[in-house]
């Protein structure tokens, strides 16, 4: 109990310094409270995977370890000719590649398990499974194609489209860098094999991982202001008593990066539909930004981009 005194006394100590610095930065700076705030998790409603996402799963494992080859496969979509390992291994699995083509197809997309209140354990799409089967789609398509079987070769790339655009869904940033990597293999496929590809605008999505960003950072400073929960029962002791003492000044502090977030979303808002985007003045989403410019597919049908996405954002 003394120790655990002492360490409240110089916690409230250090919390009153900071408090005195951090209120005259925030004095500067008003905080958009209806962008990222609590009201955003409802746009995120709870719900666990579906039949399709389950049947994808339970397919995908019957295609087995394709890392040898994949370097071959990724070397084919990109204009070298497909090594006799790569045809070698499309070939062996045709039949599994042909099943999950068609329930992909044939059956509703895709829906991967959302828990956003879940801060510490949020479920997350199998990304590295999205970016396996783009891969082989893509080589795939390409095969046919040489084969003379440009209707296979188009399914291959729906296939993608679907997988890609069920991405689109997500509220992680992640979630949709794969998402537009899986539509630039089809648009780079497509342009060999004929067929359309999925354009998109990608502010709308983007917009809203940076806010799901945001909300996540502040509504962490509120649920655990002196860090998470861990294995040291003595530890979680120590935050517990310092939280109640620090969530002010870590609420502040996530407020002031809320607010830089929030006028890195209104630039993306107010950028033109192909524009490059301008790099944020936050190095950490920098190179996402960068990426972004990358694989944004342009041109696209601009009517995709309602108005309601900027309506929650307003530069000050």
């Amino acid at each position: 109990m003394k120790i655990g005194a002492l360490v409240a006394v110089i916690v409230a100590g250090l919390l009153l310094a900071w408090m005195a610095g951090a209120g005259m930065l925030r004095g500067g700076m008003a905080v958009d409270d209806r962008w990222a705030s609590a009201q955003f998790e409802r746009q995120l409603p709870r719900n666990g995977e579906n039949d399709s996402a389950t049947r994808l799963l339970a397919t995908a494992e019957r295609l087995g370890d394709f890392h040898e080859v994949r370097p071959a496969l990724r070397d084919s979509i990109r204009g070298k000719p497909l090594s006799p390992a790569g045809a070698q291994f499309l070939d062996s699995r045709a039949n599994v590649i042909r099943t999950l083509r068609a329930e992909i197809i044939s059956n509703p997309s895709p829906v991967w398990a959302i828990d956003a209140g879940n801060i510490l354990d949020h479920p997350e799409p199998p990304l590295s499974l999205h970016l396996q089967l783009f891969t082989i789609f893509g080589a795939d398509a390409l095969l046919q194609h040489e084969r003379g079987d440009d209707r296979a070769a188009r399914s291959d790339l729906r296939a993608v489209s679907i997988l890609s655009r069920s991405l689109r869904q997500r509220p992680e940033i992640d979630a949709l860098m794969i998402a537009m990597i899986g539509n630039r293999i089809v648009r780079q496929v497509a342009a060999k094999v004929g067929g359309e590809y999925d354009a998109f605008d990608v502010r709308p999505p983007l917009l809203r991982a940076v806010e799901y960003e945001a909300w996540a950072l502040r509504t962490r400073a509120e649920r655990y202001p002196a860090g998470e929960p861990g294995d040291s029962k003595w530890e979680d002791a120590i935050r517990r008593i310092a939280g109640p003492l620090l969530r002010p000044i870590r609420v502040v502090q996530a407020d002031l990066e809320v607010g830089r977030m929030r006028r890195m979303a209104a630039v993306v808002a107010s950028a033109a539909p192909c524009a490059p985007l301008p790099m944020p003045d936050m190095p950490e989403w920098a190179p996402v930004f960068q990426r972004i410019n990358r694989l944004r597919p342009c041109p696209y049908n601009t009517t995709v981009y309602p108005s309601v996405v900027r309506s929650g954002i307003r530069s000050r």
